[in-house]
């Protein structure tokens, strides 16, 4: 395990999950261009007093959840299930031991996104928050 490299592992997998230029081969639009339309449509359904500020994707190896909770089209659900079951092995290869993190999440925070972030906790204790610049986050 190597702890120095967790901040860039984890910045890696964010950058990958919200690229225009997502690898992964599902129809319509990109990974990015997907979960922006997704963040924008709950954005419309919650009211000016319930609006959150932010939308979390949380990841554990095999699984992820949304906060708030949402439904998810097919494609989205994919997608996230997709670097659910990939992130175990793309962590590793930057020797980083997935079972050694917890509260793995990729943040996006309010409308038009100004920022996001993804962060998480290693078994030390240590809090990771490493900031996502990607085109139209």
């Amino acid at each position: 395990m190597k702890y120095k490299r967790i901040g860039g592992a984890l910045h890696n997998f964010a950058h990958s999950l919200l690229s225009e230029m997502n690898f992964v081969e599902l129809p319509d639009s990109s990974g990015g261009e997907r979960l922006r339309f997704l963040y924008a449509e709950l954005n419309s359904r919650w009211s000016t007093t319930e609006q959150p500020h932010q939308l979390a994707v949380r990841f554990t190896p095999g699984a992820f959840d949304l906060v708030p909770a949402t439904d998810l089209d097919d494609w989205a659900g994919r997608l996230l299930q997709f670097y659910a079951d990939g992130l175990r092995k793309q962590l590793a290869t930057e020797e980083v031991d997935a079972d050694r993190l917890s509260n793995i999440a990729v943040v996006l925070e309010s409308e038009p996104w100004r920022r996001c972030w993804v962060e998480a906790d290693d078994d030390r204790g240590t809090h990771y928050r490493v900031p996502v610049k990607q085109g139209g986050i």
